[in-house]
């Protein structure tokens, strides 16, 4: 009817259990009655995708009536081929919903999810209908929507993502760049020391190689230990005059000691740090002809058009393979303030002032992508005026309190024990069915214990051994019963408060009636059951209260009729025969106990 009159229906639900249930109902009816020409039928949450291709992989758990379906028409339930699946809100308004339409999203409550932007578009109209399938949340938009007194309107919190704009704009770059300033330094430094490290032991363990060649001239020596690596620096440089006068002296077809070790750091002062290595850190060679960075991936066409801005940066000057730039925090000489241990905290000094860059355009200040603004979240609240209709479909399968007095006074228990409930609806409960109840109706609070026990002659005793030695059982119905009779007496023992029943002195045991034993109600069929395993031929007739058993002699003369009264009581008409007999006992054996 929402739907004819012009109107939507958003069907607020879970995301993978009823909704997968209304979905198949709700597809299955637009299939039947081809209403995919008239309204439309959408799935809205961001795992609706998932859940309907996981949902298609699992047909061998789904009840017998869709497997059979699935086996004799070849058709998956979940194709929903009437229903439009949206990952999102953009992704429903892009595909342009102009018809009435009927929505399942999340969450049930209203408080969060997707179902809270549509409340927002539906409750205002009068045309519209917001369908509840549970109970809402206590204090959730939901919970007031269904209030028997429904509100006027309603306060709706929505928070959205806003992109930052001036000054927080800026700030936020700020910190980036900081931060990745910070990350970058830390990952030069280590790279720094990384290196010299390597590189130092590599120079030790050539100064080993050249002590182990000795021989040929002293220049040939000279040359050897020229190329070799250096010791300690601050030990090598501790050279005194005896070792240069004692290095002359030497011989001329060995070298000696001193005049080996002064030559070699001679080589590794003068050799070692004559000619740079490595790049400065933050360097990037930019070659026109070749746009490709060091392992052979083309640099996209923007990040170059900013390298060719920032020609001359941080360090400054132009290196032989192209264009260089620098990493930079600012300042005239676009070195700003460099690395710590070994990088020149001068940064691009003369060589910035000549490039007249001002250091301020780095890597770490790239503009951002439309996809990276940086966003906030802001929380609105408005208010709505509730004019669509909200009713409420329950399809949990619990019952109300109406029901439950309903079947209370159906059943008419005899006890009735009134729990999980909170005390003001546990009272109310245990108000309203007093007099449909003939006993005793108890609604405890969570923890207490309550006695209710169904028979108020029954007491809590101990059998003396002797007593329990002298019992005779009887099995019924896979239970083992005894009669017992005796005489209370205290406890004289460590039990004071326990009663103990002792057999009756002398010949004072005068028997007892038999009684009737039966496992709950007794019924007609139980009787059919055990003369039918005594070969007696019998049959039921009658139903309800005048049901009757009709038992049939050896030679088929007049039936012997068995009765069940209203009292739990049998009553046997017939002939005094020996079938009279053999029925009787047949019933006192398995139904009463003498």
């Amino acid at each position: 009817s929402t739907l004819n009159r012009g109107g939507s229906v958003l069907i607020p639900t879970d995301a993978a259990g009823r909704s997968l249930e209304l979905l198949l109902l709700l597809d299955r009816l637009w299939r039947e009655k081809n209403l995919r020409g008239s309204y439309r039928l959408a799935l809205v949450h961001s795992m609706a995708k998932n859940v309907t291709e996981f949902a298609r992989s699992q047909i061998e758990w789904m009840n017998s009536e869709i497997s059979h379906s699935f086996d004799t028409l070849r058709r998956h339930p979940f194709d929903l081929k009437h229903v439009d699946v949206c990952s999102s809100i953009a992704d429903f308004d892009a595909r342009g919903f102009s018809r009435p339409t009927v929505v399942l999203t999340t969450h049930h409550s209203l408080d969060n999810g997707p179902a809270k932007m549509f409340l927002t578009r539906f409750v205002g109209n009068l045309l519209n209908r917001i369908l509840f399938t549970k109970q809402g949340i206590e204090g959730s938009l939901a919970a007031k929507l269904q209030a028997p007194v429904r509100p006027q309107s309603i306060a709706v919190t929505v928070s959205f993502q806003k992109r930052l704009q001036g000054a927080e704009l800026e700030e936020h770059e700020r910190k980036r760049t900081a931060a990745r300033l910070q990350k970058l330094e830390e990952k030069a430094h280590d790279e720094y020391r990384r290196r010299l490290i390597k590189e130092i032991q590599g120079n030790i363990d050539d100064q080993g190689m050249s002590d182990v060649s000795v021989g040929g001239g002293a220049d040939g020596d000279s040359d050897s230990l020229m190329s070799s690596g250096g010791q300690n620096l601050n030990s090598n440089l501790n050279l005194s005059e005896t070792d240069m006068t004692n290095s002359n002296r030497s011989s001329g077809g060995v070298t000696s000691s001193s005049n080996k070790r002064r030559r070699t750091t001679l080589g590794h002062l003068f050799e070692y740090y004559t000619v740079a290595r490595h790049k400065m850190f933050g360097c990037l060679e930019i070659d026109d002809d070749n746009k490709a960075d060091s392992y052979g991936a083309e640099i996209p066409e923007k990040i170059l058009a900013v390298l060719r801005h920032t020609t001359r940066g941080a360090l400054g000057g132009r290196s032989r393979g192209g264009q260089m730039i620098g990493v930079s925090d600012g300042g005239t000489g676009g070195g700003g303030r460099g690395l710590s241990d070994g990088l020149d905290r001068n940064g691009g000094g003369e060589g910035g002032d000549r490039g007249g860059g001002n250091g301020s355009s780095s890597l770490l200040a790239l503009p951002f992508d439309d996809e990276e603004v940086p966003k906030k979240m802001v929380h609105e609240t408005h208010s709505h005026e509730v004019l669509c209709e909200t009713p409420l479909v329950d399809m949990e399968g619990r019952s109300d309190g109406l029901s439950l007095r309903n079947m209370i006074s159906v059943l008419a228990p005899h006890r009735l024990l009134i729990a999980y409930g909170s005390k003001k609806a546990s009272d109310a409960m245990r108000a309203s069915v007093g007099e449909t109840v003939t006993g005793k109706a108890w609604a405890p609070g969570n923890g207490t214990e309550v006695e209710a026990s169904l028979d108020s002659r029954a007491y809590d005793v101990m059998l003396h051994d002797s007593l329990v030695g002298a019992l005779t059982f009887h099995a019924v119905e896979g239970l083992e019963v005894a009669f017992v009779s005796g005489t209370l007496q205290r406890s004289m023992g460590g039990n004071k408060h326990k009663a103990v029943l002792h057999p009756l002195p002398g010949n004072s045991d005068r028997g007892h009636l038999p009684l009737l034993l039966s496992k709950g109600e007794l019924r007609i069929l139980k009787l059919k059951h055990l003369l039918d395993d005594a070969k007696v031929a019998c049959e039921v007739q009658g139903a309800g209260v005048s049901q009757q058993l009709i038992c049939h002699g050896a030679d088929n003369t007049k039936p012997l009729v068995v009765v069940k009264h209203s009292d739990s009581r049998l009553h046997i008409e017939g002939n005094i025969s020996a079938e009279y007999f053999q029925i009787r006992q047949i019933i006192y054996n398995h139904l009463t106990l003498c």
